[in-house]
């Protein structure tokens, strides 16, 4: 009968689907060692990630829209509605030690994007302006999207990463809810 061939079919091709990520655990042990944590909080970083892009950034981030979205923000008055202190407080403990650049900070790979000199001030310079800091967050955020996207974060440490991928998407859901 037609309905005991779909049945047929149906188990035919969920033996031979692949699971991805039972797949990338097989293939890459870095994956595979993950914390269901770690591994969610990656997850929720490119999904965010991608939402972020198409509703704040137009779906092209780059220095222009970061800029104009820090000078909407500071604008509107809600800059200080998005965490931004306590996110520079965290770069500045993740990316410094003794005042010094540190070797997560040459980890983000910064001159893949030109080198922003927001980065810099937002990491180096108590009395950066407001928009400056979030645009050297932006880009710093930025990185981890492109180290994730583009492979770096597997070569480096794919563990280390849960807390900045929720303090990255903390932010950026924040930054959404505020435009």
């Amino acid at each position: 009968s037609t309905h005991s061939f779909y049945s047929v079919a149906q188990v035919i091709i969920e033996v031979y689907m692949i699971d991805p990520t039972e797949w990338i655990c097989n293939k890459e042990n870095t994956y595979a060692s993950l914390s269901p944590e770690e591994k969610k909080a990656i997850g929720e970083f490119f999904l965010i990630w991608s939402y972020f892009e198409s509703q704040v950034l137009n779906c092209n981030a780059n220095r222009t829209s970061f800029s104009n979205l820090a000078n909407n923000l500071q604008n509107s008055e809600k800059i200080s509605e998005i965490g931004l202190n306590e996110l520079v407080t965290y770069f500045k403990e993740r990316y410094l030690s003794g005042g010094s650049f540190n070797d997560r900070y040459d980890a983000l790979e910064l001159e893949k994007s030109r080198n922003p000199p927001e980065v810099d001030a937002m990491l180096l310079e108590d009395s950066t302006d407001q928009v400056t800091k979030l645009v050297g967050c932006l880009f710093v955020v930025y990185r981890f999207r492109n180290n994730l996207f583009h492979g770096p974060k597997w070569r480096y440490k794919l563990s280390e990463q849960e807390s900045n991928m929720t303090k990255a998407c903390q932010f950026m859901i924040k930054i959404i809810d505020n435009t």
